[in-house]
């Protein structure tokens, strides 16, 4: 696929489980939205992360976070909710399609560490994610959409990776810049 062409779709392409809840396709934040938000903040969790002495490469991270959703331009959005079978499928689809819709070697090889999460950074990646939907539904929560289930999940997925990754207190480690 051409850069502009996979560009134009993730720029479109509204997140599924916003929608879901009831906020407007208008209102609703974009996969690219989002991969900007994840960016933001790996490269924040990351930098205090080796302030902490955790040995990561903290530009690896911020890569692996800017391509995590690349593959969505191929599938979709498919919310991270759904059963545990289709979420299997979902990861064996991303996995087979890697290999065949990017032809840039760094690409396919940051998708694969994401898709693996076998490395810290990959996890810190996949950690930033969920703190990305986390924020996004914060700031619907404010606007009085109902996205309690998402806020409650995240913040179990969040807590679960904070303790693989060795610190509890992720989310006031991040609220400022």
């Amino acid at each position: 696929m051409e850069l502009k062409n996979l560009v134009a779709i993730l720029n479109n392409l509204v997140r599924t489980g916003w929608m879901i809840r009831g906020v407007p396709r208008c209102l609703a934040e974009t996969v690219s939205q989002h991969t900007f938000v994840a960016a933001i903040v790996s490269l924040v969790l990351s930098e205090k992360l080796v302030e902490k002495g955790i040995d990561i490469d903290p530009y690896r991270v911020v890569a692996i976070t800017l391509t995590h959703d690349l593959i969505e331009a191929y599938i979709g959005d498919i919310p991270s909710n759904i059963d545990k079978e289709l979420e299997n499928c979902k990861t064996a689809v991303e996995k087979k399609l890697v290999g065949k819709m990017f032809r840039s070697k760094l690409i396919r090889s940051l998708l694969e560490e994401f898709l693996k999460q076998e490395t810290m950074e990959s996890r810190i990646a996949k950690l930033s994610d969920r703190i990305a939907t986390y924020i996004q539904a914060v700031i619907y929560k404010e606007q009085n959409y109902n996205v309690n289930d998402i806020l409650e999940n995240m913040e179990k997925i969040i807590s679960k990776y904070s303790k693989e990754i060795g610190y509890t207190n992720i989310l006031d480690m991040i609220k400022e810049v």
